[in-house]
């Protein structure tokens, strides 16, 4: 029967033994100076805000040979999806690749860090995906490239 003793005096101590008087050992008065947890310290260690002097630029997206290599890329995927709409003799157009050419465009003009690109792309995917029906994607594009 002792872990129902070990059980109570686990809730006297979690809780503070304002349990309502289940527990069968006394309370403790709050006036004791032996305590068995150390106050909390008033001073943090942890991250103060704005005390900070050193202020590092945030760097957006690729440069150099990097970012004209992402450009390029988009640039290939946005000709990719203007294919695959184009309607030919014996081929119709075909929106859900086109969809995904021009989130793969988004994708890259994004990581290039060309925004107004990445919008425009991204709301080209999602025209193709409604053409197809997919409205949650085409939600979700649209949500994207707000």
């Amino acid at each position: 029967m002792s872990y129902k003793n070990n059980a109570a005096s686990n809730k006297d101590f979690l809780f503070g033994g304002a349990g309502g008087g289940s527990s069968s050992k006394p309370k403790k008065s709050s006036t004791s100076s032996s305590s068995s947890t150390p106050a909390p310290s008033s001073t943090s260690k942890g991250y103060s805000y704005g005390k900070s002097s050193k202020k590092t630029p945030m760097k957006v997206g690729l440069q150099g040979e990097a970012k004209a290599a992402k450009i390029k890329e988009a640039e290939d995927y946005r000709d990719k999806a203007k294919k695959a709409m184009q309607k030919g003799l014996f081929s119709k157009p075909d929106p859900l690749a086109a969809s995904t050419y021009y989130k793969r465009a988004a994708d890259a003009y994004q990581l290039a860090g060309e925004w107004r690109l990445e919008r425009m792309y991204r709301m080209n995917s999602a025209d193709c995906q409604k053409r197809v029906g997919a409205w949650a994607t085409a939600a979700a594009e649209y949500t994207r490239a707000a």
